[in-house]
């Protein structure tokens, strides 16, 4: 789980450091640590800034003339363009990234459950199967008698005491 929140924290602050620097917005009252997680904070989940995902920019015009090509123009073009297209690659590559991680997380998890729930199945079969043993084949009227024939032949036999801790407390023993 812990590898989980470490890949998307390196991924998020890669993401979140690409768009400050792009974006180059005015100094503020934020630390810098806020604005790292807040710009990759909601993109992972598909929720982007509309103006991130049209490309505009502040302080930049909104339509570019090819004939009026300043430094400026072509910072502006080129991050216009750029943004788009990496919030694009960083919300498609998150969300594959989330779904897969978390996807093999569950698989993990059901890999061990079923392996403990196998091994209480067998347990709970071993106890119905010792069960059906122990019971008697005889029916229930019929029964005490065939427990009183044991109790006397054990006597005869020398077991009595075994006999009647395995009829009290269904213990096995051998009379031998």
């Amino acid at each position: 789980l812990w590898s989980l929140f470490i890949v998307i924290l390196i991924f998020w602050c890669a993401y979140a450091i690409a768009m400050i620097s792009m974006l180059d917005e005015p100094a503020t009252r934020q630390s810098l640590l806020w604005r790292i997680f807040s710009n990759g904070a909601f993109e992972i989940f598909g929720d982007a800034r509309d103006e991130l995902r049209n490309g505009e920019i502040e302080h930049c015009p909104s339509s570019f003339n090819s004939s009026d090509l300043s430094d400026f123009n072509i910072d502006c073009i080129y991050r216009a363009w750029t943004i788009p297209i990496l919030l694009f690659g960083y919300a498609l590559l998150s969300s594959v990234l989330l779904v897969n991680l978390v996807t093999s997380l569950f698989s993990d998890t059901f890999t061990e459950v079923k392996d403990s729930s196998m091994i209480t199945y067998r347990y709970k079969e071993y106890q119905r199967l010792y069960l059906y043993e122990r019971k008697s084949r005889i029916p229930a009227p019929l029964s005490l008698i065939y427990y009183i024939f044991i109790f006397f032949m054990s006597l005869l036999r020398g077991c009595g005491d075994l006999l009647s801790k395995y009829l009290m407390h269904n213990v096995v023993f051998n009379c031998r």
